[in-house]
């Protein structure tokens, strides 16, 4: 895209600019797609043991058939997880900021509980990131066991 900007994006034209945004924006909804595909072709192939084209196929007819389940999952599952990395920060920084302002020594105390802070929300978007993985092979599994005994 960066590409297309620098190319195309010096041009005075109106009708270029917001053609080019919509460009832009296909391009972003097909990569956002294409990996959540990718993502639940990978779950599918290491379940079943079937090639990757195959899972791709096989995968999209079953998030296809299962659009509103999809969403809902995504979303709720989505929240929670924020929700979990939020409450990790906090409590680092809580907990943080109550070790290091009792000390006397220490005159700023900010900074160490936000460098704290950047590096629990790392380990925990790290952390929750497998949780997300298990959620979505939970779904698929149970979308596949749906068509195939229902």
């Amino acid at each position: 895209s960066s590409g297309i900007n620098a190319e195309y994006g010096d041009s005075q034209s109106e009708v270029v600019k917001y053609l080019l945004m919509c460009l832009q924006c296909c391009l972003w909804c097909f990569e956002k797609v294409m990996k959540f595909i990718n993502r639940n072709a990978y779950i599918y192939t290491a379940f079943k043991g079937s090639n990757f084209c195959t899972s791709c196929k096989k995968v999209f007819g079953l998030l296809m058939s299962n659009l509103v389940r999809v969403g809902v999952i995504n979303c709720v599952g989505s929240f929670i997880l924020f929700i979990g990395k939020f409450l990790v920060v906090m409590v680092t920084g809580i907990l943080g900021y109550f070790m290091l302002s009792k000390d006397e020594q220490i005159e700023y105390w900010a900074i160490p509980v936000l460098i704290a802070s950047i590096f629990a929300f790392a380990v925990a978007h790290t952390f929750f990131s497998v949780y997300e993985i298990g959620i979505d092979t939970i779904f698929v599994c149970f979308a596949e066991d749906e068509t195939k005994n229902d």
